[in-house]
Formats: C-alpha cells, sequence, structure tokens
C-alpha cells in the first residue's frame, strides 16, 4: 500500500470545503445550481443571500449572481433584519465585485 492519501490517488475524489458559510446558503445555491428554483424563491434572509454571492464569488460560479443581487437589494428592511443586513453588507463590501450590491444596500440606510 502506498503513502499517498486516496484523494491524492484517485483524481475522482475532489472534495470542496465549504467551512465558513452559512449551511442553508449552501444548500439553497447548490440546489438551485442542480435546476431546483423553489428553495432560492423561498430565501428571505440578507445574511443566507450574502453568503451565497460570497460562495459564488470564492468559485467562480456567475449564473445566479444577478438574480441573488437583485433578491438581496429587493428585501423590505425593517428592524427584525436589520442586523442580517448591516452582516450581509460587511461580507459583500470585502469582495470587490460584489461592492455594487453592498452600496445598493448601504444606501438604504
Amino acid at each position: 500500500r502506498s503513502s499517498t492519501s486516496d484523494s491524492e490517488s484517485d483524481p475522482f475524489n475532489n472534495k470542496i470545503t465549504l467551512t465558513g458559510y452559512n449551511s442553508k446558503a449552501v444548500k439553497t445555491l447548490f440546489e438551485y445550481l442542480d435546476g431546483h428554483q423553489q428553495m432560492m424563491d423561498n430565501v428571505e434572509e440578507f445574511d443566507v443571500l450574502a453568503d451565497m454571492l460570497r460562495l459564488c464569488d470564492f468559485y467562480g460560479i456567475q449564473k445566479p449572481v444577478a438574480l441573488i443581487s437583485n433578491k438581496i437589494c429587493s428585501i423590505k428592511l425593517n428592524m427584525s433584519n436589520l442586523s442580517s443586513c448591516i452582516q450581509a453588507m460587511l461580507a459583500l463590501g470585502k469582495l470587490e465585485k460584489l461592492k455594487r450590491v453592498d452600496q445598493k444596500l448601504r444606501s438604504r440606510f
């Protein structure tokens, strides 16, 4: 038996590490990419949508970016989701490609 790990010896055993992201964001994004639009339609949380955008940016996924960006900018801002909105702005403001979304959220205050 060789000293290489299973993932090194098997080129089809590629694993993606998804730590640091909201689990609902991960599940919803990959369900959407698999053709299941309904889960995406039901997401109304700033932080979940922001994490979906962060995932798209990190992994170079282009397809849902415009949809998610429009969705996050159209959520009604109120006292119950204010903290989530601020968290989303902080996360998106760090990413050059998503600064436009961050600026749209900031303009709502």
